[in-house]
């Protein structure tokens, strides 16, 4: 599963329906959040990656699929 799947599913289970509501519940910028799920980034920073683990109340290394 990559970043982007674990993001979605992750999603599902908070019950968030569009990247608008996890942007203003994790405070980072819809912009960066659409980047990663439509662009594929491949290079998260680390402080969005906190923010997403802390939100979803699981690891970084979990999101990152370590």
């Amino acid at each position: 599963m990559n970043i982007q799947e674990k993001i979605k599913d992750l999603m599902q289970k908070k019950e968030l329906k569009n990247l608008k509501q996890l942007s203003i519940n994790c405070e980072i910028p819809y912009t960066t959040l659409r980047s990663i799920m439509l662009d594929g980034v491949s290079d998260i920073r680390v402080s969005t990656l906190i923010k997403l683990a802390k939100f979803f109340e699981v690891s970084t290394d979990y999101i990152l699929g370590f």
